[in-house]
């Protein structure tokens, strides 16, 4: 659909017309509506290869105006054939193999063919006579419905979709005539722009209407959400693009673009937005309440659509809540979708993607652009992308928030894990019809073709420190017969959830997503993959692992007119655009705009943080602590490789030092938790309080502890990530190319966390703080060379009593 302002002219297609206005129905669909098209072409096929007069796929158009606005509607018939009565046109469609006609379904589709025959009537001025045919089961043949109206009721039918459809297009009409305006005359929010900003802004803005990818590191201070999203809006209003797209890591980061971009709109927002929440925040249908997630979006691809009542004529009620929401306001929140589920009784979380259509810019996280099992199908589905109404389908502009978090989140959404012993359930988990027993069969059969790996695991064995034996086998093809068992499996449960007279047990149904899921990702599978099959003890597990996501995210970004790639710490530049697939894109390096000597950047080189030297050197640590937050009163957070080291380094602390407050990150830390944790960090506090937490954790980025809450840190170790087959793996694949591999696969990721870590302290202009980097391995010159520019003067000192002098010089400057 496109809308011309100048010309007062919608152009638009009945298929369009007939998805905003007249759908019905339910989402628990068991079929892609995308299958369902495809069967239908097959069928058009095969009649036009038993009528060779007929012509295939056929268009015309016509105009019919409606309070002021003119519809330019074109339609395409399937099969059309000229008789000497008129024309006859053929629509073919197929049911999925339910065992009879849904009349909800014949009754849109024979609307459907209404309005296509309206056109052509409209179009060549004479009689068109039509017939649908519908398959809903090869068994039992097709149903026909014949369309035998006048022409003037094909036409009053095809006003009356227009009519109901007019309420929803008005908002794209609207978008055209006063949102674009007002996005393209939107000022910069601040007085003054900070340095730096004018660079960011100016390639951001050139990214978006040249069609090219930006990669830009923005220290902290730069203000690099206002500047990635006011020059998106700006390329909005120029019509450079026609839908924004902002991608985070984590819920929490959501919050500052949402900050932004009402920053940027003032008081009436110059866009229509939508902040997108995850389908287990919004949905409380899987078997139970609604689940409290982890920061981190996390797909539900198991939630029982089939029995939830909101999803039960989810399509006749939601055009309702669509215009309910749409007047109601411009900036769609969480508590606006819940509050028109709840008025409507439609699925929240479908309406939230519904609505979306109409938004110019999505706030969202990562999961909906690259994850195979939950990204938007309808923007960034070439199979798919035809059913969206509002938006030219190339023209987006991608605006990926904290880069340097995308390759390991890319990597782990297109790995993988089977397990043999889940597996097995699955044989039991069917019923005795002759489907049931055959994907029961199919489950057996997958389950042997991976049990009998086993049998190559007996060169690489270990035992675990709980003295299990552990073995493992590399692969670097994926096993085709296992592929074939999988989707064996999941044909066969396609089959069952499309007869409908039988129900998936929920073991089933677990076992067919997940599943499915491995087999949407094997299809990406390529030598930037690696199969392992473990054994630990007795458990099995056969992994497909992604060691390199770079080609992935490349082919998603090529979806988008233009992209802006940007964090804090994309350093080096050249490794973060080789593993981000952006090697052609145009990089931008900021400095920081904060006075570098308001941080007292301080590396203690003397000491040895590697895992054979911990135990004697804990107490030399633990001391090196103490000095430095008493110091200063104040809040601090030292950080640590790993929990273990942590809480080996928090006993020897906590046992000298009994007096400080201090708190400790725990593992699988519910929301409240975290919540209560940062709120501990008070703006003006009374006493020192010391954090203890994890080197790439939730406290060690994207956390915002401006003034007083945070005036100091502690970092343990280079925050190399832990040794395993898999970091192994990486390093022999970069290795085996042009790169080092030990750098990419722990260097510069440690690197990364503690850049992050140590930019929690410097927030604002007028905050100062201390930062500490305890191991002696930050004086090579290999660590050093990856210092930014704005740590050029960190000082380097052995002795404590230096440190002392250091951190008293210090205070005494800038209390």
């Amino acid at each position: 659909m496109h809308y011309s302002a100048e010309r007062k002219t919608v152009y638009i297609t009945v298929d369009e017309l007939m998805n905003i206005a007249m759908r019905s129905g339910s989402i628990a669909e068991p079929e892609p509506v995308y299958e369902k098209a495809k069967q239908s072409a097959v069928m058009c096929d095969t009649a036009a290869e038993k009528n060779p007069e007929a012509e295939q796929y056929s268009g015309a158009s016509c105009r019919i105006s409606y309070r002021g606005i003119t519809y330019a509607v074109t339609a395409t018939a399937e099969l059309t054939e000229r008789r000497s009565d008129g024309i006859h046109i053929y629509s073919f469609a197929s049911q999925g193999g339910k065992q009879s006609v849904d009349e909800d379904f014949m009754n849109v589709r024979a609307t459907r063919l209404c309005a296509v025959c309206a056109v052509f009537s409209k179009a060549y001025g004479f009689a068109v006579h039509g017939e649908l045919i519908i398959r809903y089961s090869p068994r039992q043949g097709d149903a026909h419905y014949t369309v035998d109206m006048t022409v003037n009721e094909l036409y009053t039918c095809l006003e009356t979709i227009i009519h109901r459809a007019a309420e929803l297009i008005y908002y794209e009409t609207e978008r055209k005539e006063v949102r674009i305006k007002e996005c393209a005359a939107a000022k910069f929010p601040f007085p003054t722009k900070r340095a730096g900003q004018s660079d960011f802004m100016t390639e951001a803005y050139r990214a978006m209407r040249g069609g090219t990818r930006l990669l830009c590191e923005a220290p902290t201070g730069i203000g690099k959400t206002v500047s990635a999203l006011f020059p998106a809006v700006r390329a909005l209003g120029h019509e450079y693009i026609d839908k924004v797209f902002y991608f985070t890591p984590k819920t929490t980061t959501q919050l500052a673009a949402d900050n932004a971009l009402r920053a940027i709109s003032g008081n009436k927002l110059c866009v229509r937005a939508i902040s997108m929440t995850a389908k287990e925040k919004l949905c409380s249908h899987k078997r139970g309440e609604a689940i409290e997630s982890s920061d981190e979006v996390k797909p539900v691809t198991s939630n029982k659509c089939e029995t939830c009542p909101l999803s039960h004529g989810f399509y006749d009620r939601v055009y309702d809540a669509l215009t309910y929401l749409l007047d109601k306001t411009r900036y769609i929140t969480k508590e606006d979708i819940m509050d028109a589920s709840a008025k409507f009784s439609v699925c929240p979380y479908e309406l939230s993607l519904e609505v979306s259509e109409y938004c110019d810019v999505i706030i969202c996280d990562y999961n909906y652009f690259f994850d195979p099992r939950v990204y938007l199908r309808r923007y960034f589905d070439t199979e798919c992308r035809h059913l969206s109404s509002c938006v030219k389908r190339e023209n987006y502009g991608v605006l990926i928030d904290e880069a340097h978090n995308l390759p390991e989140r890319a990597k782990s959404m297109y790995s993988h894990n089977l397990y043999p012993d889940k597996l097995r359930k699955l044989c039991t988990a069917f019923g005795t019809s002759e489907s049931e027993v055959n994907a029961a069969n199919a489950a057996y059969s997958l389950c042997e073709c991976i049990t009998k790996l086993r049998s190559d695991l007996n060169e690489n064995v270990s035992k675990t420190e709980r003295g299990e034996t552990y073995a493992y086998q590399i692969y670097e093809r994926l096993d085709a017969e296992i592929v074939k068992k999988a989707g064996e499996y999941v044909r066969l449960c396609d089959e069952i959830r499309k007869e409908r007279k039988i129900s998936l047990s929920d073991t089933a149904l677990d076992g067919y997503f997940d599943l499915k899921d491995f087999l949407a990702k094997a299809e990406w599978f390529s030598d930037k993959f690696r199969i392992v099959c473990e054994r630990y003890g007795e458990k099995l597990t056969y992994r497909m692992i992604c060691l390199d996501a770079a080609e992935i995210i490349d082919t998603h970004l090529d979806i988008a007119r233009g992209s802006v790639l940007f964090s804090a710490t994309i350093s080096p530049m050249d490794y973060y655009s080789d593993i981000l697939g952006c090697t052609s894109a145009v990089q931008l390096s900021l400095p920081s705009p904060y006075d570098r000597e308001k941080l007292m950047l301080t590396v203690f080189d003397r000491l040895s943080t590697r895992y054979v030297h911990r135990e004697e050197t804990a107490d030399m640590i633990a001391d090196i602590i103490y000095k430095t937050v008493s110091a200063k009163m104040g809040n601090y957070i030292i950080y640590f490789p790993s929990y273990n080291y942590l809480s080996q380094i928090y006993a020897a602390f906590s046992s000298a030092h009994p007096e400080i407050n201090t708190l400790v990150q725990s593992k699988n830390m519910t929301e409240w938790q975290k919540e209560n944790y940062i709120n501990a960090f008070e703006p003006e506090p009374k006493k020192t309080l010391v954090g203890f937490c994890v080197l790439g954790g939730v406290f060690a980025e994207g956390i915002d502890l401006a003034g007083k809450r945070l005036i100091g840190t502690v970092i343990v170790g280079v925050g190399l990530p832990r040794v395993s087959l898999e970091r192994d793996m990486l390093a022999r694949y970069y290795g085996e190319g042009d790169a080092d591999g030990y750098l990419y696969s722990y260097v510069y990721p440690g690197m990364t966390r503690i850049l992050q870590a140590v930019g929690r302290v410097i927030r604002t202009e007028n905050d100062c703080g201390v930062a500490i980097l305890l191991d002696d391995r930050f004086a090579e010159p290999r660590y050093k060379m990856l210092f930014p520019e704005h740590w050029r003067h960190a000082k380097f000192c052995e002795h404590t009593r230096t440190l002392e002098k250091l951190l008293s010089r210090f205070w005494n400057e800038y209390d």
